[in-house]
């Protein structure tokens, strides 16, 4: 059934196996802006890394002038 809607849509199976499958997991918000829940969750994580290590960074500075 899905490779026979796939053919009507012009797009490959798997793409639509996809699709199926992350809006089955994330609902309403499985394709916000990207189109790929999996793309937006990814670019979070290097985000909040990006600014986890600019936290850790600042903290170290502010331990070494630390008032003994």
């Amino acid at each position: 059934m899905i490779s026979t809607k796939a053919k009507e849509l012009s797009i490959h199976y798997n793409s639509l196996y996809r699709w199926i499958s992350e809006y089955n997991e994330y609902g309403e918000s499985a394709f916000p802006g990207h189109g790929s829940a999996l793309y937006n969750s990814q670019y979070e994580i290097k985000k909040l890394k990006r600014e986890n290590k600019k936290v850790r960074a600042a903290l170290e500075l502010l331990k070494k002038f630390q008032l003994k």
